[in-house]
């Protein structure tokens, strides 16, 4: 046992020695301390406000602390100050434009060498802003909800983060209607007509009601188990009629499921009996005072699935347990193949030192031909160690691990 740890211990020593000879560098007095500085002409009048780096017309000097280097670099640069604002100047619509849509193009004159966005205001509120690559005339197109006479104005910022608004002008947009009144009837009172859109029934955003509970992570389906929709409803729907449309596989919609008046609750609806990876798809349709409205027909991937149906029986529950357990075994792979070499290895401690020295001895006779070819092959064909220092150090390395190997034995 001691030789075997004073074997360990040379080899150990000369592997340390060879990786140092390698890769040492010559011992030097000089704390290599670099000090770089540049001279340059006077600038123009200081700002916080630049807007960019361009060609700094400076000689580059480096300092260490045993030698001067003072070779000027020459590098063309200049900073460029950006201190003037931009200009900007309305040019359409007119003020006190009244307009007979909310949907209106904006358009404006700006003046600027290096203008950057430009942003519509109204309202004193920004509510929208577009880049600008260049001066000249550009416009805005924006629909507001506003309604009556409404100020407006254009601002506009460069890259050196000056900027300037233009003047304020009013537009008028037009009010919203009033909803007409049918006539009532003989004997009857009036009705009002009610048309409801997709932006009113704002639960018809697939990604906010509809969705897959999912069990558990390891995405192992059994055979017959049951995948549950849950459709979620908001207090928008009361009232309303909602139906729940899907088919499998195909757009056939052969399958129909109805909800009565169930706003602000959730609603199961089980698929059982499909395979995995079956394709649902499915869309919702909403009826309130005799007007419907429905969602778009989208596909759903059942790689999910829920809990087994009642009636499984007892063997399908214990595969499933251990299809988990499998899958847990195969994410930690590593770190347990890891604990069994090591158990193995204090176990059958003499079993694995004959394993270790066989392994060893063939490592030997691979390096040992490596290196007999090494010393018949001419330099270049070696693009690692192309060169005598290469050859040298490569070959003292080699030679340590043999004897290290060796040693060990």
């Amino acid at each position: 046992m001691t030789n075997t740890i004073i074997r360990w211990s040379i080899c150990f020593f000369v592997l340390l020695s060879m990786i140092q000879i390698a890769t040492a560098t010559l011992p030097s007095s000089d704390n290599y301390q670099t000090n770089i500085f540049y001279t340059a002409g006077s600038f123009g009048s200081e700002s916080t406000n630049f807007q960019s780096i361009t060609n700094i017309d400076a000689d580059i000097s480096g300092t260490t602390t045993s030698t001067n280097y003072n070779a000027s670099l020459g590098l063309l640069s200049t900073f460029l100050f950006d201190k003037t604002a931009p200009t900007v100047t309305l040019s359409s619509p007119e003020d006190m434009y009244s307009s007979g849509s909310s949907e209106v193009t904006y358009e404006y004159v700006v003046a600027d060498l290096h203008i950057k966005e430009c942003s519509l205001w109204i309202a004193n509120e920004k509510v929208k802003t577009e880049t600008v690559a260049a001066s000249g005339t550009h416009s805005i197109t924006y629909t507001t909800t506003e309604e009556g006479s409404t100020a407006w104005f254009i601002s506009c910022k460069d890259k050196g983060l000056n900027e300037k608004n233009s003047s304020v002008r009013t537009i008028v947009f037009p009010a919203t209607e009033e909803e007409e009144q049918d006539p009532a009837p003989a004997g009857g009172s009036g009705r009002s007509e009610t048309i409801y859109d997709e932006s009113e029934f704002g639960f018809l955003h697939l990604n906010e009601f509809l969705t897959s509970y999912i069990h558990r992570n390891e995405h192992l389906p059994l055979p017959n188990q049951t995948v549950n929709f849950w459709v979620y409803l908001t207090e928008a729907s009361q009232g309303a009629k909602v139906e729940y449309h899907y088919s499998h596989n195909k757009q056939d919609w052969t399958t129909l499921e109805s909800i009565q008046e169930m706003a602000g609750e959730s609603y199961s609806s089980p698929l059982g009996g499909y395979p995995p990876h079956t394709m649902i798809y499915y869309y919702v349709t909403a009826t309130l005072d005799g007007q419907t409205i429905r969602t778009p027909a989208v596909g759903y991937d059942l790689i999910v699935w829920d809990n087994p149906p009642v009636g499984v029986s007892v063997f399908a529950k214990v595969l499933d347990s251990l299809l988990i357990f499998w899958s847990w075994i195969k994410s930690k792979g590593l770190f347990i193949g890891i604990g069994l070499a090591l158990v193995l290895t204090v176990f059958f401690w003499k079993y694995t030192i004959k394993i270790i020295k066989f392994v060893l001895r063939v490592l030997i006779a691979i390096i040992e031909f490596i290196v007999r070819l090494f010393v018949a092959v001419t330099p270049p064909a070696f693009a690692f160690v192309s060169t005598v220092p290469g050859m040298i150090i490569a070959l003292m390395l080699v030679s340590a691990v043999i004897i290290c190997i060796k040693l060990s034995l």
